[in-house]
């Protein structure tokens, strides 16, 4: 589902680590997050076959889209939060986006609430790196990092000799960026630590989903004091690869 209605016929979803309740959202991250009006979330949850409908409402005007009614099958539905979506419908309808700071997204079935996340409207940094993961509740989550301090070039080199006994070498050249989170609440914190171990991971650019290996440095956590996380993170495809 996505929030113009459209519907896709196929979605892959990894194992979660214990079963699922009816309507558990497949998140490992709090349900309070932010949100910049050209980045998408996703909003996974588990439905018995059942009607359903999502609604959105923004602050500051109360601007309120309803959907039409939605008939699930039991299984794994999910709710794509387009932000860009969000913005031309409320151009659309003349609201002044300058004035809207939240966004809150709900979930019903037969007109009762089952699952409600809200956001909170900022502006990123020019250089903000978004990241996007399989969960360790079989779904997708995001979280963008701020622009990064530290970045350096990765250059192996490896020699060998092949079956006519010549000597050839391989080099690869690759990207790797330091992110830090920043201070944020523990809960935040726990669900960012668990990105080394998602199965698979990317980061979110304009033209794509780029694939991204993430290596974790640091983290910590001071008698339940909210403390910082710092990964590095490679892309997959290195920027030169080359034998001779």
């Amino acid at each position: 589902m996505g929030c113009g209605g459209a519907v896709s016929p196929v979605r892959t979803f990894t194992g979660a680590v214990r079963r699922l309740s009816e309507y558990e959202v497949l998140t490992t991250l709090p349900m309070h997050r932010t949100i910049a009006w050209d980045e998408s979330d996703e909003v996974s949850l588990l439905v018995p076959g059942c009607s359903m409908t999502y609604s959105w409402r923004v602050s500051g005007g109360g601007y309120v889209y309803e959907s039409p009614e939605y008939i699930a099958s039991r299984g794994i539905v999910t709710l794509v939060v387009g932000m860009p979506s969000v913005w031309t419908t409320l151009a659309a309808a003349g609201v002044q986006t300058d004035g809207v700071t939240a966004l809150r997204v709900t979930v019903r079935v037969a007109g009762e609430s089952v699952a409600e996340v809200h956001y909170r409207i900022e502006l990123r940094e020019p250089g903000s790196v978004r990241l996007c993961w399989f969960n360790r509740m079989g779904g997708l989550d995001y979280h963008t990092f701020g622009r990064p301090d530290t970045g350096y070039l990765e250059a192996s080199r490896e020699a060998f000799l092949n079956h006519d006994g010549y000597a050839a070498a391989s080099v690869r050249l690759a990207d790797r960026t330091e992110l830090s989170s920043g201070y944020l609440p523990r809960l935040w914190m726990e669900g960012l630590a668990l990105i080394p171990a998602s199965p698979r991971v990317w980061r979110v650019e304009e033209e794509g989903f780029v694939p991204t290996d993430v290596f974790p440095l640091s983290h910590a956590f001071r008698n339940g004091v909210p403390g910082t996380i710092t990964l590095t993170v490679r892309d997959r495809t290195p920027r030169l690869s080359q034998n001779f």
